[in-house]
């Protein structure tokens, strides 16, 4: 108990980190620092948004301590993605050092110089990218640019589309709250050959007959009518919110099931 109850603080304080324009960002690029209070699957998220964006900018991640990786050997061909010489191509040189520093020595031909530089620094070069060495294909490096934008845009123009159909329910559920117990409305599934009700107000389903119903149709004729008003303008508005770009109707649900 007293484990639950210091998660749910933790959580709490945590919120306020994550609230903060700079951390989504990061978190949308993989890169947010980690919360006491992320969960497992907060983690692995991350490190996947991470891994496709990496991808994306022909950046790999390596553990230095595991050893050189297959393409890190003598005389291959490498391109330098920080420090004072980004940019650059160079040949390795030397990986002696790599398990106890991180670091490889890289010669680089234009600057006629060798330098120590860390692993991550560097990726390897395509043998197509090494016609001309040490200058690269202007139009392959303009390809990766491209590719790399567009996964950076849709990672965050998907992120945004979701956080923005959430608040419109969650607006939609507030304006409504009061109609919640009463707005189900009859459908027929007609794959499974059943009756199920959905509500215009939380848009969640169940297979149960709602106590609520029974109370509206228990109504006063005149009360029942403006209920029931209510409840068509309820409707409406949910379903344009579901006809949103990009919305998923079957997880815009903030409401929990009902057990069928």
């Amino acid at each position: 108990m007293r484990q639950t109850k210091a998660a749910l603080l933790q959580r709490q304080k945590d919120e306020k980190a994550r609230s903060q324009v700079t951390y989504k960002v990061k978190s949308v690029l993989g890169v947010a620092q980690r919360l006491k209070s992320d969960t497992a699957d907060e983690i692995e998220s991350r490190r996947k948004r991470r891994e496709k964006i990496a991808t994306a900018l022909g950046i790999n991640e390596y553990d230095h301590k595991e050893g050189p990786p297959a393409w890190c050997t003598y005389n291959a061909v490498v391109k330098i993605l920080k420090g004072d010489f980004k940019g650059y191509n160079g040949n390795i040189v030397s990986v002696k050092n790599l398990v106890e520093s991180g670091n490889i020595l890289v010669f680089i031909p234009e600057a006629n110089k060798s330098i120590k530089i860390p692993l991550n620094y560097v990726r390897v070069v395509s043998e197509d990218e090494t016609e001309g060495f040490p200058f690269e294909s202007v139009n392959k490096m303009t390809a990766k640019i491209k590719n790399a934008s567009q996964v950076l845009n849709a990672v965050f123009l998907n992120n945004i589309e979701k956080q923005k159909q959430k608040i419109l329910l969650l607006r939609h559920m507030s304006e409504f709250k009061y109609l919640k117990d009463y707005a189900w409305i009859e459908e027929f599934d007609e794959t499974t050959q059943t009756t199920r009700y959905w509500n215009a107000v939380s848009n969640e389903r169940t297979s149960k007959y709602p106590q609520g119903l029974r109370a509206l149709q228990e109504m006063e004729s005149s009360g029942q009518e403006e209920m029931n008003q209510n409840i068509e303008v309820a409707r409406v508005k949910l379903l344009n919110i579901l006809a949103q770009p990009s919305q998923d109707t079957h997880h815009l649900n903030l409401a929990p099931q009902h057990e069928n």
